[in-house]
C-alpha cells in the first residue's frame, strides 16, 4: 500500500460566523479541508456584542438573543490549540471572568477569578472552585494569603 501524501498546514487568520451566531475572530489552522480554531482569538457566544461584529449577516441579526444563565460562557479571548481554549480570558454572563491557563476545561492554579463585584481571588482552584491557598481583593482590602475551600473563605 502506497505510503499516506501528507496534508498541507497553513496558519491563517479570519473571521467565521457560526449558524447559531456565535462568531470567532483570529488565526486558524487549515489541515486539508478541516479548519481549527488554533492561535490568538476571540469567540463570542451570540449575544449584543457579537452583532457589533460587521460580518454578522443581515438574516441573524433578526434572531432573538437567547436567555443567559450568570455562570453562562459568553466570550474566550486568548489562545486556542486545535479547537480547545488552552489560556486567556473567560468571560461569563454575569460579567465574572477567569484570566489565567486551563487544563481541558479546568482553572490551572495561578489564574485569577474576578467577580462581578470585582472581588478578585487569585491562587488554587480544584475542578473550577476557588480550593487551596488564594489571596482575595476586595477594593483596597486584601485578604490572605489563605486557605479557601470549595469557593469559601475569608474575604468572599
Amino acid at each position: 500500500m502506497p505510503p499516506k501524501a501528507q496534508q498541507q498546514v497553513q496558519q491563517l487568520s479570519g473571521v467565521f460566523i457560526y449558524a447559531n451566531g456565535d462568531c470567532y475572530r483570529g488565526e486558524y489552522q487549515q489541515e486539508g479541508d478541516q479548519q481549527f480554531r488554533n492561535g490568538q482569538g476571540t469567540y463570542i457566544a451570540f449575544s449584543e456584542e457579537s452583532l457589533a461584529i460587521e460580518e454578522i449577516p443581515v438574516e441573524l441579526r433578526s434572531m432573538q438573543l437567547p436567555n443567559r444563565f450568570p455562570n453562562d460562557i459568553v466570550k474566550f479571548s486568548g489562545l486556542f490549540n486545535k479547537d480547545t481554549f488552552v489560556e486567556g480570558e473567560i468571560t461569563f454572563a454575569d460579567g465574572s471572568k477567569y484570566k489565567g491557563k486551563l487544563d481541558q476545561t479546568n482553572y490551572v492554579s495561578g489564574g485569577t477569578y474576578t467577580f462581578s463585584n470585582q472581588t478578585e481571588y487569585t491562587g488554587e482552584f480544584n475542578r473550577n472552585l476557588l480550593h487551596g491557598v488564594g489571596t482575595v481583593k476586595k477594593g483596597d482590602a486584601i485578604f490572605g494569603p489563605g486557605v479557601y475551600r470549595n469557593n469559601f473563605g475569608e474575604g468572599l
